[in-house]
């Protein structure tokens, strides 16, 4: 006679999914709240720059990067907040 085998006690816990979410959006609202504390960093000029010239590759950047920040620019014109807005909602939920 053979007996079912028990469920592993050492099974890993399962995340809150409204926990993460929840700090995903506290963060965001900080980034949004603090985003105009200091002015462009060059990188982000360069973004800028890369997104008027779109090409197929770049030597240091793919080109989703110039992508979206033409999109952006076209969305919401040329402002801190809109380059940097994308971004954010990348940084905190990745596929």
């Amino acid at each position: 006679m053979t007996a079912a085998s028990p469920a592993p006690a050492s099974a890993a816990p399962r995340p809150d999914w409204r926990l993460v979410v929840g700090f995903a959006a506290l963060t965001i609202l900080i980034h949004f709240l603090t985003n105009g504390a200091y002015g462009y960093f060059r990188d982000e000029l360069y973004f800028i720059a890369c997104g008027r010239h779109l090409a197929w590759g770049y030597v240091d950047l793919p080109p989703m990067v110039a992508l979206v920040a033409r999109l952006s620019h076209a969305a919401m014109g040329d402002s801190l907040f809109a380059i940097r807005f994308f971004r954010r909602f990348a940084t905190r939920f990745p596929p």
